[in-house]
């Protein structure tokens, strides 16, 4: 079982003079876990910058310091103990008035707990996020981007084996890092007017599976030069495939150590209006 002891604090901020519409406060909450049980974290943050990142100690499920304006955003911040199950972030008023009114409106530090596996979804909206998420124990991750800037890294291994992580943006950009160290199987990648690079650096330990869905965007992939590729286009209108040092077989480009390398990545990408490059080797 669970026990989650969240403990607000709420403070006007007072440091800067701050325009009539802001009420600055802050949040700082934390819940323990005491057993190793899986837990489903959705993670919600809008108007202002997060970072995510494992936690150092022990015996927290996670930790939240958050600081916000309460005329554009509200703490978001519950668990379902039979659900297993923790949302938690900042979600934009419903008053608010324009979405672009801001993306410096506040900023949070979410740490995640590195005992219980955890199946992480990520929303982001008008936001900048770096969420550094390596060394947690993830079975699953769905990134979500919409006007927004987020850098998702892997420098270290996860701790599970994940089947599937999901990077959906939407007039967004998104850098992605150290990918075959999320230990994914498939990793699937929807771009609509946005630019992403992913990175497949790190630990391979198995074969990967990578489907690209590009409309409006540019994608750019980056391949360590040990690992094969079979690239296959299901759909191509009115795009650009830049796939430079992989030859044509047939319906596909493959790399020349295709059939001999240890470990393979098989790439199955579809575009309209749009631009997907692959670099096979160093940066």
């Amino acid at each position: 079982m669970i026990r989650t002891v969240a403990i607000p604090v709420v403070a006007l901020m007072a440091a800067a003079t701050p325009a009539p519409s802001q009420t600055w406060r802050t949040l700082d909450a934390a819940g323990t876990t005491t057993d190793t049980g899986p837990v489903s974290v959705r993670i919600e943050y809008t108007r202002g910058e997060l970072q995510a990142r494992p936690i150092e100690r022990g015996g927290l499920l996670y930790d939240l310091h958050l600081r916000y304006d309460a005329a554009r955003a509200r703490p978001l911040l519950t668990f379902d103990t039979i659900g297993r199950s923790l949302a938690i972030g900042a979600q934009a008023r419903p008053d608010t008035r324009a979405r672009t009114e801001g993306r410096g409106s506040g900023d949070a530090v979410l740490q995640l707990g590195r005992g219980a596996p955890l199946n992480v979804a990520v929303r982001l909206d008008v936001a900048t996020a770096n969420l550094d998420l390596g060394g947690l124990s993830l079975r699953s991750l769905a990134v979500h981007a919409s006007a927004s800037e987020a850098r998702v890294r892997f420098d270290t291994a996860n701790g599970a084996r994940m089947e599937t992580l999901d990077l959906d943006i939407s007039a967004a950009t998104l850098t992605a890092s150290g990918l075959a160290n999320a230990r994914a199987a498939r990793v699937r990648v929807a771009a609509r007017a946005g630019n992403a690079e992913l990175d497949l650096g790190g630990q391979w330990e198995r074969d990967m599976e990578l489907e690209i869905d590009i409309t409006l965007a540019t994608v750019t992939v980056y391949v360590p030069a040990d690992v094969g590729i079979e690239l296959e286009t299901t759909r191509r209108m009115l795009a650009t495939v830049n796939a430079g040092g992989l030859r044509r077989s047939g319906d596909m480009y493959v790399s020349a150590n295709s059939t001999t390398a240890p470990r393979k990545l098989r790439v199955r990408a579809g575009a309209t209006l749009g631009k997907l490059t692959v670099i096979h080797g160093s940066r």
